[in-house]
């Protein structure tokens, strides 16, 4: 029936861990408690099943000032299906998910699709999800490989590091959080960086605080250096945020190879580097990540629309952003 409504697990339910089937290092328990305590955010586990499959899908629900919501998922999320007919069981969730999204008064749902989710072309396709931006990946798996596959200058970088630069690895900490805090506010206010980039201590001292597993590499000479913050979950990592201090040549790529070891060290086998703030080879972020990765994929996104008045209600406030092209529109009542 696709008016079944699915089960919703809450943050604070150990159900959660019980249910959830595979994640994204941006969609683990410890890390969603810590966004959500500084955004404000209700994190769900949405349970679907089938006859043949079984799914879990993490989403945020922002509230709005009516006592509804906006969902969206995590940075990379999407729904995991334990089954090995993933295009059924896509199909079959979706009408069961609407229903479901309408029974809690969301009013729009904006999805992006991790690189890691199994079947992840397939839901896309069931789920009218579109390429978005190109993100980069690497397997840990054999570091001594990777490095021989990066070009002479990146190696040059690297083993300059190694050279010239102290290295500290270590589990990021609540003094750690505040003054990466400060050097990452002050960076992304010189670049001129959007509202939900502006992240001060308190949002990262919470996520240390909710126990995410974060691993903080430190490269410094004097005063300047780079600092990257990983966030693991099993073994899988993503390259959650970095930035740089001063003149120090050779420095990012030396913290973001580091990082890789001590990944590497914990068993971790893949880690997601991300994109850059653009999709053009111009972009100098884009093309560092190009230059440490060792894959590609497409960030494919995705958008229902359950109430196209109340979202663009929402956007006038300033506390929803436009669809994305192609958003869907789910019908309820007139609302078609």
């Amino acid at each position: 029936m696709t008016d079944r409504l699915l089960r919703v697990i809450e943050i604070d339910d150990d159900a959660w861990d019980q249910e959830c089937i595979d994640a994204d290092p941006h969609e683990s328990r410890a890390y969603l408690r810590g966004v959500a305590l500084t955004r404000g955010l209700r994190p769900v586990l949405v349970v679907a099943e089938g006859g043949e499959w079984k799914a879990s899908y993490v989403l945020l629900l922002s509230p709005l000032s009516t006592g509804r919501w906006l969902a969206r998922t995590p940075e990379y999320g999407g729904p995991w299906f334990d089954t090995s007919n993933v295009p059924v069981a896509a199909r079959e969730m979706r009408p069961q998910l609407d229903a479901t999204l309408r029974s809690l008064d969301v009013v729009s749902e904006v999805f992006a699709l991790g690189p890691w989710l199994h079947g992840r072309d397939e839901i896309a396709h069931g789920w009218d999800a579109r390429p978005e931006k190109r993100i980069f990946t690497t397997s840990l798996r054999d570091l001594a490989q990777l490095r021989r596959s990066f070009r002479k200058g990146r190696r040059a970088d690297i083993a300059r590091g190694a050279r010239d630069f102290e290295v500290r690895v270590g589990p990021l900490t609540g003094e750690g959080a505040e003054q990466f805090a400060f050097a990452y506010t002050q960076a992304m206010q010189r670049i001129g960086a959007a509202d939900r980039w502006q992240l001060g201590p308190e949002y990262f001292v919470a996520l240390v605080e909710a126990g995410a597993d974060l691993t903080e590499v430190q490269v410094s000479r004097g005063c300047a250096g780079a600092t990257a913050i990983f966030l693991t979950a099993e073994a899988r990592a993503s390259y959650l945020f970095a930035t740089r201090v001063g003149d120090a040549p050779g420095a990012a790529s030396a913290a973001l190879w580091h990082g890789m070891a001590a990944l590497a060290d914990r068993s971790v086998v893949d880690l997601n580097l991300g994109g850059g703030v653009g999709d053009g080879d111009d972009d100098p972020l884009l093309r560092f990540k190009r230059s440490m990765s060792s894959g590609e994929a497409i960030l494919h996104l995705g958008a229902r629309c359950f109430d196209s008045v109340a979202h663009a209600a929402a956007v006038v406030d300033g506390v929803a952003r436009p669809l994305p092209d192609g958003a869907v529109k789910a019908a309820t009542g007139t609302d078609r």
